[in-house]
């Protein structure tokens, strides 16, 4: 074993025998007394690096912190779950939704549950990745879990519980889908809803919106039917983005909104309460269960078995696109932030390609 002389009280330096790494070694106060009543509990720790200087540096650090007080935790006793609720806390503290975040850490948890972080390394993720694909997870699901774990080394790396953060390599998910639906599919699905659905998905066919996430929600506070404008604040959206739809120039879109307006009115009147939401069941905002029962059984009576309400937003697309709408102005109604995400949902149909290369094609045949 190497070392390195230092004067007493400033830690040590050295590299064990058979080891290409660095190692620190100080004293350093604890979380709370130990049994032997001591406050401060020598650490050791790797650097992970083979140049003397880092460990220079590392060492340097620790005894500053200590110094200041700071209670400094051995990276080596951090496990996935203090990760687990440090990413749990950054959530609660930024507002962000926890359902999707919920559902991602029980399936790291399963795997990686009890272990050190420090053992998390680029072979347990590539392990954790075969697992997942065994149980026929898809490459994007994977990687909103690989998200999750990232932004768990981030937050430990931030709050200097971890040196660093091990690298995940990703996985290239293919996520463009094909299915379009046009018009008239739309329209069969639409007679095949109950009202308090059919309303949002109409909504959302005519705008491009999620409807999810920013039709449901919808609440008339946001309304301004006399202007006909909707306005959706800063932050609010999905992007953060806000936004402002003029739906006084749609009057299919106009007549919608009328319409629910008469019936929460009506509903008001029943209830003697206020009712928020534009599109709700008999005064109560319509839940996701409920949402997406009521959705597939439509698509099955309507024979349209791929269909997704995300559909919606890609037929929005299309419809602006053959009406010759700006980009920018199309992009502004549906809340996409960036063209490249626009034009992946404007997919050309075989239907309308045969009609544009048979122009092409009369063309050529007056040029003969």
């Amino acid at each position: 074993m190497s070392d390195t002389t230092r004067a007493r009280g400033t830690g040590r330096i050295f590299k064990p025998k058979r080891c290409r790494f660095w190692y620190i070694r100080y004293y350093a106060p604890q979380e709370r007394v130990t049994r032997t009543g001591r406050r401060t509990k020598m650490v050791t720790e790797s650097t992970g690096s083979t140049k003397r200087s880092v460990a220079e540096r590392m060492l340097r650090d620790r005894l500053a912190r200590k110094d200041r007080g700071e209670t400094i935790i051995n990276p080596s006793r951090v496990t996935f779950e203090h990760l687990e609720q440090m990413i749990l806390d950054d959530y609660a503290t930024n507002g962000r939704r926890l359902p999707n975040l919920k559902g991602r850490l029980k399936r790291l948890r399963a795997f990686f549950g009890g272990e050190r972080a420090v053992s998390i390394t680029t072979d347990r993720w590539q392990r954790y990745v075969a697992t997942r694909q065994a149980a026929g997870a898809s490459a994007s699901t994977i990687m909103s879990e690989r998200a999750a774990l990232r932004r768990m080394f981030t937050l430990a790396v931030r709050a200097q519980r971890l040196p660093g953060a091990p690298y995940l390599p990703p996985l290239t998910v293919d996520n463009v889908r094909e299915r379009v639906l046009d018009d008239a599919d739309v329209t069969a699905v639409l007679e095949e809803l109950p009202e308090d659905v059919r309303g949002a998905i109409e909504f959302g066919a005519l705008t491009g919106w999620r409807v999810h996430s920013e039709v449901l929600p919808l609440t008339w506070d946001r309304v301004d039917l006399t202007r006909g404008v909707i306005r959706w604040e800063v932050g609010t959206t999905k992007n953060k983005a806000g936004r402002v739809l003029v739906f006084d120039a749609l009057p299919a879109l106009r007549a919608l909104l009328q319409r629910w307006r008469a019936i929460t009115d009506g509903t008001e009147a029943t209830l003697h309460r206020r009712v928020p939401w534009v599109f709700h069941r008999d005064g109560r905002a319509v839940q996701t269960k409920r949402f997406y029962k009521a959705w597939h059984a439509a698509c099955a009576r309507a024979e349209l078995l791929d269909a997704r309400p995300h559909d919606l937003r890609r037929a929005a697309v299309m419809r602006f696109e053959r009406a010759g709408v700006p980009r920018s102005v199309a992009m502004s109604v549906t809340g996409h932030k960036t063209e490249s995400t626009y034009r992946r949902y404007n997919i050309v149909r075989e239907a309308e390609q045969r009609e544009g290369l048979a122009k092409v094609a009369a063309v050529l045949r007056k040029a003969q």
